[in-house]
């Protein structure tokens, strides 16, 4: 990956009773990333039941889901990570921009 462009990854794991674990990170194929917006064409996905959403980075600015990023949105939650990438600079969402706790294992 080329820092600071962004980049996108497709979460796998398992949805139950409202929580969502995750337990595993695939590389999309076809995905692309740019200066401003990463993602992937989600008609070239397979099929897999085990994708509950996806993980972008934001390297500048806020861990907060962008207009794109809702519009794009992928499975259950999307992660956001920004730079410098440690434990604070991490959150999760809603397909409607809603944050969701996350908890870190």
């Amino acid at each position: 990956m080329k820092h600071p462009e962004e980049c996108f990854l497709i979460l796998k794991g398992k949805s139950k009773n409202g929580q969502i674990k995750v337990d595993g990170l695939v590389i999309p194929p076809f995905g692309h990333s740019e200066p401003t917006f990463g993602g992937i064409p989600q008609s070239f996905l397979p099929f897999d039941m085990s994708y509950v959403g996806s993980l972008r980075s934001h390297p500048v600015g806020s861990v907060e889901p962008t207009i794109d990023d809702l519009n794009n949105f992928f499975g259950l939650v999307t992660i956001i990570v920004k730079s410098p990438y440690d434990e604070e600079s991490i959150s999760a969402w809603d397909s409607a921009g809603e944050s969701i706790t996350l908890k870190l294992e």
